[in-house]
């Protein structure tokens, strides 16, 4: 199950985050690995902290503007259980995913009731969706080009946009984690990048670790599939590939403009 709540921005005292992470853990049974993350903002800066005590010892020594908050539990078996608790300037959110029903509304009572948020004010949303978009691609010839093209015509739709080149194909580095969160949406393209034994054509795995990094922190996500890369991939089962071939991109732009409007973005 998914489950996500939005309030109004309010200050809430950031200590009580070690009792909302230790009640979440305990809610998450069948526990191979935990990963956390705490990022806090302040002025232009912004501390990254993989222990809730290391996170603490910040908050004794300076007050966040903002904060977001990753914990996932991962299991032997089955999708990880994961909490996100995001505190900005325009809002507060925070998202449960693949817990039990009853144990996810239960859980999100207990972190309202803890942080004392307030449900019944009126959610202050930005005034239009953020123009900025993190676009994910390998760097082969398909997907350079399939960016470019895409790029173009997002600048073109007043974005400002940003790209996640990189050195690692190993794993998501803080600097593009950073990335990721600042922009409103992200565009993965997902070109042929390995084949299998059996032939069949596959993505670049860093790309794939973006779109699940995106879809955790429940932003919008778009995601371009070359013809003839395979579609079960694992992961975004509920998320609507746009299909596309290399040369050949009129109507998946299309779509992703199509996709725009129902997020609220309005072009003249």
């Amino acid at each position: 199950m998914k489950h996500r709540r939005k309030y109004p921005p309010q200050e809430v005292d950031f200590s009580k985050i070690t009792i909302i992470r230790n009640v979440f853990l305990e809610r998450c049974d069948d526990i191979k690995r935990v990963t956390e993350e705490y990022m806090c903002n302040y002025g232009s800066k912004t501390s990254t902290y993989h222990s809730v005590d290391d996170f603490v010892r910040f908050l004794g020594i300076r007050k966040p503007e903002s904060v977001a908050v990753d914990i996932t539990a991962y299991r032997k078996e089955g999708d990880p259980f994961s909490l996100g608790l995001e505190f900005r300037s325009y809002a507060v959110e925070q998202r449960v995913r693949n817990l039990e029903e009853a144990t996810t509304l239960e859980l999100c009572d207990f972190i309202e009731l803890e942080l004392g948020l307030e449900e019944t004010r009126r959610i202050i949303e930005p005034p239009t969706p953020e123009r900025s978009a993190f676009i994910a691609h390998s760097f082969d010839d398909v997907g350079e080009e399939t960016a470019r093209v895409v790029s173009h015509l997002l600048e073109l739709l007043d974005f400002k946009v940003v790209t996640g080149k990189r050195y690692s194909s190993k794993s998501i580095s803080e600097k593009v984690k950073g990335q990721v969160r600042e922009q409103g949406i992200v565009i993965c393209i997902l070109t042929k990048k390995w084949e299998t034994t059996e032939g069949e054509s596959l993505p670049a795995q860093w790309v794939i670790q973006e779109a699940a990094f995106t879809e955790g922190l429940g932003k919008p996500l778009f995601l371009f599939l070359e013809e003839g890369v395979r579609q079960d991939l694992g992961i975004h089962g509920d998320i609507e590939y746009i299909p596309f071939s290399a040369g050949n991109l009129t109507e998946p732009l299309l779509k992703l403009i199509e996709g725009f409007k129902e997020l609220g973005y309005q072009f003249s």
